[in-house]
């Protein structure tokens, strides 16, 4: 399991940081605790009830992306949109 260096999150806690990266997440659809623990941690902020990353989420989300990624890239389509949202963590060098 991947795990973000900066916040121990357990695996519902890194797939919800992974919606709110992705957009697929508002503050009504999540899961009032999770949404708390990660605002306290200082990964996401509510935005007029709009989720967003703040700079640790964003370096967060970029390691277990990145992770997440080189262990199995069989089954994402989403690549492509993590790739644009974190170039540096996505480059593929040979």
């Amino acid at each position: 399991m991947a795990r973000c260096p900066l916040a121990p999150l357990d695996r519902t806690e890194e797939n919800t940081l992974c919606r709110v990266t992705c957009g697929f997440a508002n503050a009504a659809s999540l899961h009032a605790e999770i949404r708390a623990r990660l605002m306290t941690l200082g990964l996401i902020d509510d935005r007029y009830g709009q989720l967003e990353l703040t700079d640790l989420g964003r370096q967060c989300a970029g390691e277990l992306f990145a992770r997440r990624l080189a262990a199995d890239t069989s089954h994402n389509d989403n690549v492509v949109v993590l790739a644009s949202l974190f170039p540096d963590r996505f480059s593929r060098s040979a």
